[in-house]
């Protein structure tokens, strides 16, 4: 696409100053130096790194000391990106990398190492050898920057100081984000690393790992927490490179460059909203996943005594939607999600006839009330699909070799396959939602999967990559999920639509871009279902779901499990980090009600988020925390018990003076001790929403 559609963002422009150049996005700037790749990042007013980024290794058994460093801009046809070069020298090995600035600040990196091969003080080419047995990309953070991680893909367990994370896959889920350990992080391949604070990160992704001759699988990649910094090593190469022996038999030069490739971003990637919560959202969850080989009738609640069905997509008659929709409107909700049983076929963008009723039936009762309605779409290609016949083309194939990845059977019975967006479906796919939004009006997406980049050894379109003896290895559709989203992006924001992303624990930054919002937390959720939670995991949530590091506002899903977990709980869970969740249910609709009416009275374009994290607000229970909207005349302030069990009674002191302190739940005014001291009592998981007038 040749247009920026992004709100909020700009073209990239660059500022040169002899060698060095200060590329800038919105609000960050990459400076081009004497360096390989980055000498600084700045994302607002915070520098990003320690020193700058290194390209470690040893040539001969010497260390690689790279010199006359030359920087190059090449020409600018859009604004869209801006390309930079560099060439730079040591001993006898040529650098030479690339970096494609994004004007959402993500950069695709590419290095080539090169010989320099035959000179004239070289007597004899068959003597002239050189060694490379290593070579390691390090970034070094600064310290106050780096507090939190998040690797993707999240289902291997990974080493915490030397230690195993976790055995149980959920558990290797959580433990895939959360607070930066004592000493290391050490894992195998991923395709993801993100480092980061409460505010901004960097996220460095990759593709694949060809070329790669790491020492130890499990130590591909590691965070190593230092004194003063907190650097990531990629280990490019442990040992020789096959490519380096190979020589032209006429000349004795060394035939071929080696090449690794990367990206990097820095977070935030837009602007965050000053009101995150202007959707006040219902999830429809007509969902009927069965386990694969399981087989059975799915039973929906009746219509009784005016009681609704939970689910509008399965609903048989127009009274039986109105009646709904008439009770979500009433309760405040803009916006219906509708999951995915509303589509007769798993993610087709070829509609059933009884598809097609139901999206038009639904479309039409919302918008006769000023609501939109957003339906699912997600990573799977049903076996039921008039395009199925092309699976082989589209499908990612993940474990093995020949594995095909099929989670669910569902009615109409049918299974359905994850499909790769680098394939040829990507097009079939976004002319398929531009037909359907053109014809049925609808005012968005609801994507459940399709920005986490799969790892996919599809041959058949280009996937995979085999080492020497043939093995194949997965890639990650980096760039081609990229853009694919953005022009799909261009596609419903033309049509006045908006984007919610389901990211299943992951993100990559480069994509979430072209989301309007995410949606996640369903390992957290299970988590808590299960009543293995006694407490929530302050640092898993906070390297990923507030929003605010990554410039998209993040809604937790809700899977309860009364009276282990209820929505309640839920709401509890996540209002200190500054979110809410969807309802999808009686219960939660009921509650969010309320929460939306209070939410409504917060003057968000004058108030600023603080966490009880950032806050000088002081309880005598440590469960006990309060995050605020803080404005001039006053604060709204979300006190919580964030651990299963009775506080007990609590004092709350704030900072500050008050006239008056109100229960917006109640609307009752609270006992205020000395203008700034309350005393609460919660049971476990519960919570109060209090304003505090000055």
């Amino acid at each position: 696409m040749d247009k920026i559609s992004v709100p909020g963002l700009t073209p990239v422009t660059n500022v040169k100053n002899g060698k060095k150049y200060e590329v800038n996005v919105w609000n960050r700037t990459y400076t081009i130096n004497e360096s390989p790749f980055f000498s600084s990042i700045l994302s607002g007013n915070q520098e990003v790194l320690a020193s700058p980024i290194r390209v470690v290794g040893t040539q001969n058994g010497k260390e690689i000391n790279w010199t006359e460093f030359v920087n190059l801009d090449m020409i600018d046809w859009n604004g869209k990106s801006q390309m930079f070069c560099q060439s730079a020298q040591s001993g006898e090995i040529l650098l030479n990398t690339t970096m494609e600035i994004f004007y959402d600040g993500a950069v695709k990196c590419n290095l080539q190492i090169t010989p320099t091969g035959i000179r004239k003080e070289v007597p004899k080419y068959t003597d002239y050898d050189i060694t490379l047995d290593k070579l390691w990309l390090e970034i070094p953070l600064k310290k106050e920057f780096a507090k939190m991680y998040h690797v993707y893909p999240q289902y291997e367990p990974i080493l915490l100081d030397g230690e195993v994370s976790a055995t149980y896959w959920v558990n290797q889920a959580l433990k895939s984000l959360d607070f930066i350990p004592k000493k290391s992080i050490e894992t195998g391949f991923k395709h993801s690393i993100y480092l980061g604070n409460d505010h901004a990160g960097l996220n460095t992704f990759f593709e694949s790992s060809e070329g790669w001759t790491p020492k130890d699988e499990n130590r591909v990649m590691e965070v190593l927490v230092k004194e003063d910094e907190v650097v990531l090593r990629v280990h490019f190469l442990d040992s020789e490179h096959e490519y380096w022996r190979k020589k032209c038999e006429w000349k004795g030069f060394y035939v071929y460059p080696i090449s690794f490739s990367f990206g990097l971003q820095a977070t935030p990637v837009k602007p965050f909203p000053k009101n995150p919560f202007t959707e006040t959202a219902y999830h429809d969850n007509g969902a009927i996943h069965l386990p694969t080989g399981e087989v059975k009738e799915t039973l929906f609640e009746p219509i009784k005594n005016g009681n609704v069905t939970e689910c509008i997509n399965i609903t048989e008659s127009k009274e039986e939607t109105e009646l709904l929709i008439d009770r979500l409107y009433n309760a405040g909700v803009k916006t219906v999600y509708i999951h995915e049983a509303w589509n007769t076929m798993q993610n087709s963008v070829f509609l059933t006839s009884d598809s097609a009723e139901r999206l038009r039936r639904a479309v039409k009762a919302c918008h006769e009330r000023g609501m939109k309605l957003i339906p699912y779409f997600g990573f799977e290609l049903s076996a039921l699909s008039p395009i199925a016949n092309r699976l082989k083309e589209f499908q990612v194939i993940g474990k093995g070799e020949n594995y095909c990845d099929s989670q669910w059977i569902r009615r109409p019975l049918q299974k359905a396959y994850r499909i790769c967006y680098a394939s040829k479906i990507s097009r079939i796919w976004l002319d398929g939602i531009k037909k359907l939004m053109d014809e049925f009006k609808f005012d968005g997406l609801y994507l459940d999967g399709t920005f986490s980049p799969r790892a996919c050894k599809n041959e058949n379109h280009g996937c995979g990559w085999r080492d020497k003896e043939g093995k194949i290895h997965p890639t990650y559709s980096v760039w081609a999920l990229r853009e694919m989203l953005e022009e799909l992006f261009e596609i419903v924001h033309e049509r006045g639509g908006t984007i919610n992303a389901h990211t299943g624990n992951s993100f990559s930054s480069h994509l979430i871009t072209f989301a309007d919002s995410l949606w996640d937390g369903e390992p957290i959720q299970g988590y808590f279902r299960r009543g293995e939670a006694t407490e929530v995991p302050e640092g898993h949530i906070r390297s990923m779901y507030s929003g605010r590091n990554l410039g998209v506002p993040t809604y937790m899903i809700c899977t309860i499990n009364p009276p282990i977990w209820t929505f309640h709980n839920a709401i509890t869970c996540v209002m200190p980090f500054g979110l809410l969740p969807k309802p999808q249910n009686k219960d939660g609709l009921d509650e969010m009600e309320k929460v939306w009416k209070v939410y409504k009275t917060i003057p968000f374009e004058r108030a600023e988020f603080n966490a009880y994290y950032e806050n000088d607000v002081k309880t005598t229970n440590q469960n006990v925390k309060v995050s605020c909207f803080d404005y001039d005349e006053g604060r709204f302030a979300i006190v919580v018990n964030m651990k299963k069990e009775n506080s007990g009674k609590v004092d709350v002191v704030f900072d500050g003076n008050y006239k008056k302190a109100i229960d917006k739940l109640s609307g009752k005014e609270l006992d205020l001790i000395d203008g700034n001291k309350l005393v609460v009592e919660y049971n476990d998981f519960d919570y109060s929403l209090i304003e505090l007038i000055k």
